[in-house]
């Protein structure tokens, strides 16, 4: 039994499909998905997560994790 439905539809280009065409499909989803996603920056996680970080002396922190390095 297939656990899902791209299960299904992977088996079925693989039962329906000639070689080159599979080769063809996967090269199209490829393409498709880098058009889709583009290109993402580095910087867009500026900030993320700085509220974990509030109240937190960064020097005494910093100065704990080196001395626990050291074991």
């Amino acid at each position: 039994m297939l656990q899902n439905p791209f299960e299904e539809i992977l088996l079925r280009a693989r039962q329906e499909l000639t070689a080159e065409e599979r080769i063809r499909l996967a090269e199209a989803l490829a393409t498709s998905s880098e058009k889709t996603t583009g290109t993402r920056s580095l910087m867009e996680l500026k900030g993320l997560g700085k509220e974990c970080w509030s109240g937190i002396d960064v020097s005494d922190y910093v100065q704990r994790e080196r001395e626990s390095w050291n074991g």
